[in-house]
């Protein structure tokens, strides 16, 4: 008897499976307390927790980051690609409000607690918009 409960039970996970509803995953970024002459802004904490409540109240697995520094904002891309990869056929959808620049033809996000003297250090320290545009494609 036992054994016929184990194998309803897979039975039920493999149609499960097969029926379920494609993952639904949301990185949501709000960066606003810029310093060392990178003028602070006044709306992305708000809209990213707003974004972020309506998204979870219909379905969405969000991360959400307020005032990422360089090393979170890394982090929270790395895990935004893999779990698409480990989601195949998931919705994704990726906001970013905060201070943004366009150097040689290239749109970068400005993390929190850099220093941007020169269009290399964004190029080193800030992310291209194509990282982003690389974990939907992936």
């Amino acid at each position: 008897m036992k054994k016929n409960w184990i194998t309803l039970l897979l039975i039920g996970a493999v149609i499960s499976s097969i029926f379920a509803e494609p993952a639904k995953i949301a990185l949501v970024v709000g960066n606003a307390a810029y310093s060392d002459g990178i003028p602070s802004l006044a709306n992305p904490a708000n809209d990213a927790s707003d974004i972020s409540s309506v998204l979870e109240k219909n379905g969405w697995r969000v991360t959400k980051l307020v005032d990422a520094n360089r090393r979170e904002f890394n982090r929270s891309i790395i895990a935004f690609q893999d779990a698409l990869k480990g989601n195949p056929g998931s919705t994704a959808l990726f906001y970013y409000a905060g201070h943004g620049v366009q150097i040689e033809g290239k749109n970068y996000m400005l993390p929190i607690g850099e220093v941007f003297e020169a269009k290399e250090d964004v190029k080193l320290s800030a992310f291209c918009i194509d990282s982003i545009f690389d974990a939907f494609t992936e």
